[in-house]
């Protein structure tokens, strides 16, 4: 926004050198030519009155992009007066009180980015009462498998969800925005009815947006109207084996970790879908121990898959069993799960120190193997909290694997192996600036990078603080661009 009654040409000029908007004033960081700023303009705009003008600074862009300059920003200047001392129009800043008259740097691109997030293939439902039931799945990324995603759909219906009839089915609000991927996710879904069979579906979208195909499509059925909570039953199973005779139960105990989790999914050997019933969710004691009963199995065997999933949200391995259900009860005990683990980053400098941590049974001892070879091991505290520091300096760029599992005091006990976790050694000196986690800040991540600085959600702009200060502005969009390679 300018203005000038007698109408001047106004050019905007590079800046040559560092500046800070704490102390920069009309001839600070520099008012000479070639030293502080670029005696030739970008372009050229002639200023006749009050309103708004535009200056196009796309060859400036692409040398910051390029590596060829490094950006300090921009000066407009009376191109008469390269001096830059000669004040004959006023231009609004960003403290203008009028939105409308302060600058903006406002940049247009086409993504390169075809490849659309994976398919989520665990979708699970559980908990359900009268009026709403849990869904939970594991996130995809951006592209595939890798990075973060930008959105889910979330779809329900009374009948069974297809890729022809996705569309048409119940929007869910307010899904949570996609973690990184390899993330446990979940959303209740309320204002349902009582005893109805739902089904679920979902798609992820990244940012440009490609869309993946539809998940799978479980279903599970609402409780009594008035109950409010969780009873036995079937569920509204899709695929799953009937059959006659006297019902039969089956019961699982062992160690976890406080304050944790179990889920089970179960299916009879003849169906092909794995399903979560209500009796499937339950909590561990203070101590990790867990007792869980399930009742009502007719007919045929079954297979039971169990995991745990500890205060945090991380989800161990899975622990299977065959159940032939010759008898009335089947029967499964001492049961020792897995460890959990995570990184405090799964994208590293070899600055930087690797945090491996989770949940284990109290007191339990955890055998840690750094790419498949045993590291150290580290005790679990009283609240069956494990975490140890690893020095990376000594290891390769790229990727590295962390698996782990725990042995009881006595050592007579010992679990599974967890699920491979892997991190990266990156080449970088801003891993945070690998948007989509691939070991390279390329025009991949610029594509990323300017979606978000142009969004309007918030949520997805703080992605773009990069010098974590709580604000994005021409700092972060600089330290992007001087990690970018081309």
């Amino acid at each position: 926004m300018g203005n000038d009654t007698v109408g001047k040409s106004y050019g905007s000029h590079r800046i040559l050198v560092d500046w800070a908007e704490g102390t920069v004033t009309w001839n600070t960081p520099g008012s000479t030519a070639g030293t502080h700023f670029v005696s030739t303009t970008t372009e050229t705009v002639t200023v006749t009155a009050t309103g708004s003008y535009n200056w196009n600074v796309t060859s400036d862009v692409a040398d910051f992009v390029s590596g060829n300059a490094t950006n300090y920003g921009w000066r407009v200047i009376w191109s008469s007066n390269t001096s830059g001392t000669n004040k004959r129009v006023d231009f609004g800043t960003k403290e203008n009180i009028t939105s409308d008259n302060r600058p903006v740097l406002s940049v247009t691109y086409t993504s390169s980015d075809t490849t659309a997030p994976a398919v989520v293939s665990d979708l699970a439902l559980s908990s359900p009462s009268d009026s709403a039931i849990t869904v939970s799945w594991t996130a995809p990324g951006d592209d595939g498998s890798t990075g973060t995603a930008t959105s889910y759909d979330l779809r329900y219906s009374t009948s069974a969800i297809t890729f022809g009839n996705f569309d048409s089915a119940t929007t869910v609000t307010g899904e949570p925005t996609p973690s990184v991927a390899g993330t446990s996710e979940s959303k209740v879904v309320s204002g349902l009815s009582a005893e109805t069979t739902y089904y679920f579906a979902l798609k992820t979208s990244d940012e440009v947006p490609n869309i993946s195909d539809i998940s799978n499509v479980p279903g599970l059925a609402t409780t009594v109207a008035g109950s409010g909570g969780e009873e036995s039953g079937e569920g509204g199973d899709v695929g799953e084996s009937g059959g006659g005779g006297t019902p039969r139960r089956a019961v699982f105990s062992g160690q976890a970790y406080p304050e944790s989790k179990i889920e089970i999914l179960r299916r009879s050997m003849l169906g092909e879908i794995y399903v979560q019933s209500p009796e499937e969710n339950f909590n561990i004691d203070a101590h990790g121990s867990f007792t869980f009963s399930y009742t009502g199995l007719i007919g045929d065997d079954y297979f039971f898959a169990l995991r745990a999933k500890d205060k945090d949200g991380q989800s161990t391995g899975i622990v299977a069993f065959n159940a032939p259900l010759q008898g009335d009860l089947f029967e499964a005990k001492n049961i020792l799960v897995s460890p959990t683990v995570s990184f405090n980053k799964s994208a590293l400098s070899k600055n930087d120190v690797l945090k491996v941590h989770g949940y284990a049974d109290p007191n339990y001892m955890i055998e840690l193997l750094l790419d498949g070879s045993r590291r150290e091991d580290v005790k679990a505290d009283s609240s069956g909290y494990w975490s140890s520091d690893i020095d990376i300096t000594y290891l390769s760029y790229g990727e590295h694997t962390v698996r782990v599992r725990q042995i009881s005091p006595d050592g007579g006990t010992v679990s599974s192996f967890s699920p491979t976790r892997i991190f990266k050694i990156l080449q970088l000196i801003i891993p945070e600036t690998d948007l989509n986690g691939d070991g390279v800040v390329d025009i991949r991540d610029w594509s990323i990078f300017i979606f978000r600085w142009g969004s309007e959600d918030m949520s997805l702009r703080i992605k773009n603080d990069l010098n974590n200060d709580g604000e994005i502005n021409v700092f972060d969009f600089s330290i992007f661009l001087q990690s970018i390679k081309i």
